[in-house]
């Protein structure tokens, strides 16, 4: 499988004839949308971490707010960037928190190494593992949340998730 088709495996290719003709993927709404929740849900986390970690100390901090900010954020990706419906919502939420392990593993690594994590650096500590594993998170739930369905039901069947573009 290509990265192009965990993307959008039911965007047609362009033909002969489509060429010259501009036509924009259904990923690129989901990727703008994922973006903006993504960003809304590191500043919830960066919030959060800033409020906790001079009271309970860098690493819990770093979990309480991952924690909070991957609930939210799988579910608002599953609503808004993917429009999800009310299906199969477990799996999506075990799929999120898989996801974003590796976040909190990296901003564990990246604040252990941090003199006083507290501060400015551990923000930007944080702020680049977010960003580093957004994109890696942005292809495997959007391959989970829309293109599993639509490769198990085939392109004839529709697709049990809609794809908002």
């Amino acid at each position: 499988m290509t990265l192009a088709g965990i993307l959008h495996p039911d965007f047609p290719a362009a033909s002969a004839g489509q060429v010259g003709r501009r036509a924009t993927a259904p990923w690129v709404g989901q990727l703008a949308r994922f973006g903006l929740v993504g960003g809304g849900a590191s500043l919830v986390q960066l919030a959060t971490y800033t409020f906790l970690a001079d009271s309970v100390g860098s690493q819990p901090a770093n979990v309480a707010s991952w924690l909070a900010s991957t609930l939210v954020a799988t579910e608002l990706h599953r609503r808004f960037s993917f429009g999800g419906s009310g299906s199969g919502i477990e799996g999506d939420h075990a799929v999120g928190i898989l996801t974003s392990l590796l976040t909190l593993l990296l901003g564990a690594a990246a604040l252990a190494t941090l003199n006083d994590p507290s501060d400015t650096a551990g923000v930007l500590a944080l702020v680049a593992v977010n960003a580093l594993v957004g994109g890696l998170r942005f292809v495997v739930l959007r391959w989970w949340m829309v293109g599993r369905s639509s490769q198990r039901f085939g392109p004839s069947a529709p697709a049990a998730r809609p794809d908002r573009s």
